[in-house]
């Protein structure tokens, strides 16, 4: 059995795609796992995200009413570890970021070196110079003053806290600790150093992997403090000589640490996106035309608000008609969406294209976390087996949809984002590139305007490489003003002819629905 343990707090725009892709290494790799997570009394929707995980993944949430730090929510986690292993010998507790910056990528070559025999698969931090200025000061004065603490030879990173343990070991650092004592006293990276020192007796080997620790995934602003982080390690090291001889570097690079040691992903899969602002009535309508030949028409209308589940959502719809006489096309596309938290919550496409048909609904379910799909087989809907009960991450996204989230993102020109939302994992990740500003003329009028590059992994005429381009105007309706989809003869244009800004209903702010709690969370133990 594998714990993977997450000391929590304030996570909420990325611990529910961090589950998602813990879930689908543990899949690929078939080796039975349990995710534990300390909710170290967090203030915002990291709980609400939690919660329907648990329904779909091997999943304890652990919940602290005031905040405790990150060293006694790791200590709980790994003697919560240690109490529910039957084989500690076998089993390991793998520790990792709950903000993303630690890739699950990594997990399956930490598990095999632990196959090999590892007692400790030490993750080694690359490319520090990527880092934010504060981690960069901060390493100058830890070389400084960890060099004469004695570590695990095999490990060059004492402060990386991404690490797989034994289990055995970490039981036998425990019973090394007084009773009513702590293992872990200091916060950060003395916290790290701190457990390596504690296990380091108990190992019979070590080995490390080099981590990309990637910060741009991370949405929130970083709570790393340089100055705090040296000072940590001084009052862990215990010895007021080494105090004295540091003072003075800590002095200096004080003068140097940022005031503002904040980091402002450009990489974010939570949502970055202003309020829904498109009322019922909103259509634009467009001609549709390759190189200068004209197929056809085409239009994107928010249609009605109607109630799904008990949800209040928006149906909107997106159609294309036309093209020569010997290859007709009608499709209509319509997403019903929940605007908070902004998700799919159905999908329906009715496409004929020619002589090719095909209709075709998927439906969310929002307390299981999975989507079915249904077509249309001799009249009837019927079930495809093959996609039924597919786990879905949460705020899963469209082919429609994504389009009104990309309407909805703080665009400034040169920003790259990344969203693992599509609903279909090999969609993802979803990459919208902000090119440029433009001024275009279409038959709707002259308009000032933003371009973007989607990118959708599935491949076509928006994969990685190709040339399609999205015009959105560069105020606030963010009206879509032209589609341009370069190929290899030629480019398709949508160009629009006419905009309705719509006077409907809009839906008023919602909160997260309510799910029913289970008996897999527990709160403070007296």
């Amino acid at each position: 059995m594998i714990y993977v343990t997450l000391p929590v707090h304030n996570e909420e725009h990325t611990i529910g795609v961090l589950m998602w892709k813990i879930r689908k290494v543990f899949a690929e790799l078939g080796r039975d796992f349990r995710i534990l997570v300390v909710d170290d009394a967090s203030t915002d929707g990291t709980a609400d995200v939690l919660e329907p995980y648990r329904r779909v993944l091997p999943l304890t949430v652990f919940r602290h009413t005031s905040r405790r730090g990150y060293a006694a929510s790791l200590e709980r986690l790994i003697r919560e570890a240690a109490k529910a292993s039957r084989y500690p010998k076998r089993d390991a507790v793998l520790v990792m970021q709950a903000d993303f910056t630690d890739g699950p990528e990594m997990i399956p070559e930490m598990l095999r070196r632990f196959q090999g025999g590892a007692d400790l698969v030490a993750g080694k931090s690359v490319d520090v110079r990527e880092a934010p200025r504060a981690v960069r000061i901060a390493r100058i004065g830890a070389g400084m003053i960890v060099k004469p603490q004695a570590t695990v030879s095999e490990v060059d990173d004492p402060f990386c806290g991404f690490r797989l343990y034994r289990l055995v070991a970490l039981k036998r650092a425990l019973k090394d600790v007084p009773d009513g004592g702590a293992l872990l006293r200091h916060e950060g990276w003395a916290c790290s150093l701190e457990l390596l020192s504690a296990v380091t007796p108990h190992l019979r080997s070590a080995t490390q992997v080099d981590i990309a620790t990637d910060y741009s995934r991370r949405y929130r602003g970083s709570r790393f403090r340089a100055i705090a982080t040296l000072w940590g390690l001084l009052r862990a090291s215990r010895d007021p000589r080494l105090r004295r001889r540091t003072l003075p570097l800590l002095v200096l690079l004080s003068l140097g640490e940022p005031r503002d040691a904040l980091t402002q992903s450009t990489s974010l899969d939570a949502d970055p996106v202003q309020a829904w602002r498109f009322p019922v009535g909103e259509r634009m309508e467009f001609s549709v035309s390759w190189g200068r030949v004209r197929l056809g028409e085409g239009s994107i209308e928010v249609e009605a608000v109607e109630s799904i589940d008990g949800h209040e959502v928006y149906r909107v719809a997106m159609e294309a008609w036309g093209g020569p006489p010997f290859y007709r096309v009608q499709d209509r596309q319509v997403s019903w969406i929940r605007p908070r938290p902004l998700g799919s919550i159905r999908f329906e496409q009715r496409l004929s294209e020619g002589s090719y048909k095909r209709d075709t609904r998927y439906s969310f379910d929002l307390d299981a976390m999975t989507f079915d799909r249904h077509d249309i087989v001799e009249g009837e809907w019927k079930a495809r087996a093959d996609e039924t009960d597919v786990p879905f991450l949460e705020g899963a996204l469209d082919d429609v949809s994504f389009l009104f989230f990309a309407r909805l993102l703080p665009l400034e020109v040169g920003q790259r984002y990344e969203f693992d939302r599509y609903f279909k994992d090999s969609g993802n990740p979803v990459v919208i590139e902000v090119l440029r500003r433009e001024e275009i003329r279409v038959p709707a009028g002259t308009f000032q305007t933003i371009v973007l590059r989607p990118i959708i992994q599935t491949g076509g005429a928006f994969g990685d490489g190709g040339e399609a381009e999205l015009y959105l105007t560069d105020d606030d309706r963010r009206a879509i003003v032209r589609l341009k989809i370069g190929m290899a003869v030629g480019a398709g244009n949508l160009f629009l002819t006419d905009y309705q800004p719509g006077d409907g209903e809009l839906i008023p702010v919602l909160d997260a629905p309510e799910v029913t709690g289970t008996n897999q969370t527990e709160g403070d133990v007296p």
